[in-house]
């Protein structure tokens, strides 16, 4: 039997997804929807940042261009050095897989592990893949302070913005 707690989360997120989806038809700004995508994300999955990026095309190396077009509670340097890691690229398994990437425990991952040098209070990490008509293209994420804070409904809510 779901307690009253699980029953409030579901009516959270179905509220959330039903304000997400009259957003995308009826606001015709940009900046103004993708924002709102961000803020949703904090609230429903009670993240402590999130940040939207964009594919805008791939280099002279194939390697894909993203621009970030929302953030929250996080800075563009902070992106940079926790997306960057040459050989372990998050978004490359995204784009591969073109499926969630959850990573439960930042220090332990060997993709994310560069980020306990620095001073960025991230325990736990989820990348959604953004797709439209089968293309993907951009990228939700979202942090948490602790480790394994995505559970399989936050999952499973951030999954169904795409």
């Amino acid at each position: 039997m779901p307690t009253a707690e699980v029953f409030e989360r579901k009516q959270s997120e179905l509220t959330s997804l039903h304000n997400l989806t009259r957003l995308v038809t009826q606001v015709f700004d940009f900046a103004d929807l993708v924002d709102s995508v961000t803020s949703m994300t904090l609230e429903v999955v009670g993240a402590k940042s999130a940040w939207l990026e964009l594919i805008k095309g791939r280099n002279e190396r194939g390697e894909v261009i993203v621009e970030v077009v929302s953030l929250k509670n996080i800075t563009r340097q902070e992106i940079e050095s926790i997306a960057v890691n040459s050989e372990l690229s998050l978004r490359q398994f995204v784009i591969e897989s073109k499926r969630p990437l959850v990573i439960d425990d930042v220090a332990a991952d060997r993709r994310t592990n560069h980020l306990k040098k620095l001073d960025l209070a991230v325990g736990s990490l989820i990348c959604v893949p953004l797709l439209s008509h089968g293309e993907l293209i951009g990228f939700l994420h979202a942090t948490k302070e602790f480790q394994y804070g995505f559970d399989q409904d936050d999952i499973d809510v951030l999954d169904n913005v795409r």
